[in-house]
């Protein structure tokens, strides 16, 4: 697919019908929120020490689905190994969105669908003798599948027959399925639930609204099934799982992010994220991480705790991106430094059937050095925000909210 540039698009003629044409958007917006006026859940943004952030607080109430926000979503990653030692990778998400302030063109999207539910779901066969088939993925939900569920009295989340949910003893299993291909998995937690930032509170932006509950399973003892091809395979290892509550700016999404998952053999993790600004640039005031110890002793990371070094790019032929898919990690202040390494170049996941754009999440090989010590270990890279294609700009215009409106 061939790729047409922002500056050829918003050449002067089309900048003005552009603009011309968002302006009548807004009014005509404004006409149909007057005349299909409809009683959903208030949303509210996330707050510092308030009844809400004491709620996140409690590890039973964390993963429900809440009606308050805008956005939520669940995410596993892992890296798993059969019987005979076969490594494969996984991603399963799931997401959930308030629809009350989006709209499709002109229209409401919350007529049509006032929850708005997506999955996506990949496997990494890193020894298939295909290369073709080494990664591969899919997406269920979307404006055009009614297919979704989230409960706000247990966790279980459920996208088009794929589900995540906790059992009553407290493992979580997690199960997708798509042209035979699939995976069964239980998931034991190892360390307890971590809460990032400020005791869960993460703000997004300088306006105090964008902002985000955020926690997660950095180690989850991972055991079950894989299918590949139609062929089984008994599978076990480690996964991790983060979930956050968030309102945010649908412009927060186009600028993108970076954000690494590590769990080190030594039985120490790391969380690390960047936010990019509308420059394509990281932001120095909303990037952080979280260092969790073996025992499971919380350290807090600042921008200005981390640098970051970019060894190698993989440009993607379908929609442009210019991944920095392997790099190094330096923490002085945890006498830390860490190679992260891509074990497949392609790992882009073009959903754009269902969300509208393309992102790279892969799995990583570690390696580096911890207090003068060799560590080796594994993780997830993810890169959002480089999908370079025209149709990025035409969708937000379709499918992009207004100013966000609280109450």
């Amino acid at each position: 697919m061939s790729t047409i540039s922002n500056k050829s698009f918003f050449s002067t003629a089309q900048q003005k019908l552009f603009t011309g044409l968002k302006k009548s958007r807004t009014h005509v917006r404004g006409v149909g929120d007057f005349l299909l006026r409809k009683k959903l859940p208030t949303l509210t943004p996330p707050s510092k020490q308030s009844d809400e952030h004491l709620r996140f607080k409690n590890p039973k109430e964390a993963l429900l689905s809440w009606n308050c926000k805008q956005t939520q979503w669940w995410y596993f990653t892992g890296h798993l190994k059969d019987t005979s030692g076969r490594r494969f990778g996984f991603e399963v998400t799931f997401f959930e969105r308030r629809t009350n302030w989006d709209y499709i063109v002109f229209f409401p999207s919350r007529v049509v669908r006032p929850r708005l539910f997506i999955a996506h779901f990949a496997i990494s066969d890193f020894e298939h003798k295909d290369e073709s088939k080494r990664f591969r993925y899919w997406d269920r939900g979307g404006y055009l599948e009614n297919t979704g569920f989230a409960s706000d009295e247990v966790f279980h989340v459920e996208v088009g027959g794929w589900s995540a949910f906790k059992n009553k003893a407290g493992d979580i299993h997690v199960n997708a399925a798509a042209a035979g291909n699939s995976l069964a998995l239980t998931f034991e937690p190892v360390k307890e639930l971590v809460y990032h930032c400020d005791g869960g509170y993460s703000q997004r932006s300088h306006d105090p609204d964008i902002s985000s509950f955020y926690c997660t399973h950095t180690r989850l003892k991972t055991e079950g099934r894989i299918v590949v091809d139609g062929k089984v395979f008994e599978v076990e290892g480690l996964s991790w799982m983060d979930h956050e509550k968030m309102l945010v700016e649908s412009t927060r999404f186009d600028n993108g992010w970076i954000w690494y998952s590590i769990q080190l053999d030594s039985g120490d993790d790391l969380m690390v994220y960047f936010l990019k600004d509308r420059h394509g640039k990281v932001d120095p005031v909303f990037s952080a991480g979280t260092w969790v110890s073996k025992s499971g002793e919380i350290t807090r990371i600042s921008f200005e705790d981390v640098e970051r070094q970019v060894l190698d790019h993989w440009t993607s032929p379908s929609s442009g991106g210019k991944y920095p898919v392997h790099s190094k990690l330096r923490i002085p202040k945890l006498n830390l430094e860490l190679e992260v390494i891509p074990l497949l170049n392609q790992s882009e996941l073009d959903i754009s059937r269902t969300s509208f754009w393309a992102y790279w999440e892969g799995a990583m090989e570690i390696k580096g050095t911890l207090d003068g010590n060799v560590v080796t270990g594994q993780g997830f890279l993810e890169l959002v925000g480089y999908d370079n294609r025209i149709k990025s700009n035409i969708l937000h215009f379709l499918f992009g909210p207004e100013p966000h409106r609280l109450g």
